[in-house]
């Protein structure tokens, strides 16, 4: 069942809390070259803020309204802005896909899809878990992460509910790493697949506007085809890498279960009702409104026109413009209200809604809405503070002088750590022309600093807030705020060692 996260915090420990102010006031005491002003006093929030995320002194969602209070209080930024920043599109790509999670729930549809791909992969935990993350690296390459992991999500769930069933002696220790290995798989398959392609995340799509208008780096950049062949090494590394580190502690699988059982049990939930139907076709339509909704190009070749640019030409004939209007959201919004507006039949004859809001406000995290609007503030924050330039500054300064090697790995850290806490669009954004410059200024490709700088803009493990699909997952109250914590901190550490292994190999090679 998608739920809420569960209450943490609740057992307050004081010195946590005074562990977060001591920080904040240390930050903001100690001088800094460059910074001054808000940027200053941001830095000092944005680490109390680290601080309470990492102890869990009061609950995650509350931590994520202290920008609300300290910004204006602090001469940050202003309430209206601050607060706008916690709803944008990306706010309602979540909430209609827990909609959709919510009415898959209630006609019992989930628990088919469940046991179908159970039967197919059987019921061994690392099958489970590299299947999810498999399919979601392979969605995220051509469609939005966020709505990858909006469309597995429930399926996820809906395993985990199976093997529950099929597992009745597991210890709770166990359900919680099986829980966490299958979610987070799903979350981060969508980060690491969207790497791949130059059309998966709208990183790559900045490092490549800059490379055919910025004179640091040579040429228009990479085809597609010279993309896939930089980034898949990396790509397949991290997804191993991520495997093995999401299931080394698994418990072992059930055994003895076969085809039949789960054709007996498929049986036994008797045959789907008209309203089940209808929630699984408004689940299909959606899912492939997000898929096709934007072009998909190789080179110079057009191998899905999207039905985006359509609709938008046929609409401007009849005098009513649109372009750049439509986003995932904007299907999510649409199946949403479609959930509540179509009738649907239960196999007792009974003619309701396909989602009830008594249901759907069951299933909403609210706590979680609330975690991903702070991240947006902290972005926009970043930004507009000049903290994020600040940074790159420090950067290029701390690097003079070192081997290319050290160059490689330090910004793409610096990358990874700022990423967490920023919107990876918007740190790359900032951070490439002085990654660019400072490449030049030390003699070193701007390529080889370059493209693992942007894919490391995408490496973000650790923190809900860190990306949509993080964000998703963790929703769904099942993964632990620690657990990712950990996980994401090997992870994090794994990229930036593969990311400054493939820029002495891969990228020099390819696109030298």
């Amino acid at each position: 069942m998608t739920q809420a996260p569960e209450p943490r915090g609740e057992s307050f420990r004081p010195w946590r809390a005074a562990a977060a102010f001591v920080v904040f006031a240390a930050v903001w005491a100690t001088p800094l070259e460059g910074l001054d002003g808000p940027a200053h006093r941001l830095l000092a929030v944005t680490c109390g803020m680290a601080v309470l995320w990492f102890t869990e002194a009061i609950p995650v969602a509350v931590t994520a309204l202290v920008p609300v209070a300290a910004y204006p209080l602090l001469g940050i930024a202003g309430s209206k802005e601050t607060a706008a920043a916690y709803v944008s599109d990306l706010t309602f790509l979540f909430l209609g896909g827990m909609l959709l999670a919510a009415a898959i729930e209630a006609w019992d549809v989930h628990k088919r899809i469940a046991l179908e791909a159970m039967a197919r992969v059987g019921t061994s935990p690392r099958a489970l878990t590299g299947g999810l993350m498999l399919v979601s690296a392979a969605l995220s390459m051509w469609i939005s992460n966020t709505a990858t992991s909006m469309m597995l999500l429930p399926i996820g769930l809906a395993l985990l509910s199976q093997v529950d069933e099929l597992t009745p002696d597991a210890t709770p220790a166990d359900r919680t790493r099986l829980s966490v290995a299958m979610l987070l798989a799903i979350a981060y398959g969508a980060n690491v697949g969207g790497m791949a392609t130059p059309v998966g995340t709208p990183t790559n799509t900045t490092l490549l506007d800059f490379w055919k208008r910025s004179d640091l780096l040579p040429g228009e950049g990479p085809s597609v085809g010279e993309w896939l062949v930089v980034a898949s090494p990396f790509c397949g590394a991290m997804l191993l890498t991520t495997f093995l580190v999401l299931t080394w502690r698994l418990p072992r699988a059930a055994g003895g279960v076969d085809r039949a059982f789960f054709d007996n049990r498929i049986a036994a939930l008797g045959p789907l009702s008209g309203g089940g139907k209808v929630v699984l076709g408004v689940f299909a339509a959606t899912a492939a409104a997000w898929i096709t909704r934007r072009p998909i190009t190789l080179g110079e070749t057009t191998v899905w026109p999207g039905w985006q640019p359509g609709y938008e030409a046929l609409l401007s004939r009849a005098g009513v413009e649109t372009a750049g209007m439509l986003h995932d959201a904007t299907v999510a919004g649409a199946a949403a209200v479609l959930l509540f507006l179509l009738p649907g039949r239960t196999r007792d004859g009974e003619v309701r809604p396909l989602l009830r809001w008594d249901e759907a406000e069951r299933s909403l995290p609210w706590g979680v809405l609330l975690l991903i609007g702070g991240g947006f503030a902290i972005a926009q924050a970043f930004g507009t503070t000049g903290l994020a330039a600040w940074t790159g500054e420090v950067a290029r300064d701390a690097f003079e002088g070192s081997p290319e090697w050290l160059v490689v790995g330090g910004s793409s850290a610096l990358i990874t750590v700022l990423t967490e806490f920023t919107t990876n669009v918007a740190t790359i954004s900032t951070l490439l022309p002085t990654l660019a410059s400072m490449s030049e200024g030390l003699g070193v490709d701007a390529r080889v600093v370059g493209v693992p700088a942007t894919l490391a803009a995408s490496c973000a493990f650790m923190l809900p807030i860190a990306t949509p699909p993080n964000a998703v997952v963790y929703g769904s109250g099942r993964v632990p705020l620690l657990r990712m914590i950990s996980t994401g901190v090997l992870l994090n550490a794994a990229s930036v060692v593969l990311l400054t292994l493939i820029s002495a190999s891969v990228v020099r090679v390819v696109l030298s």
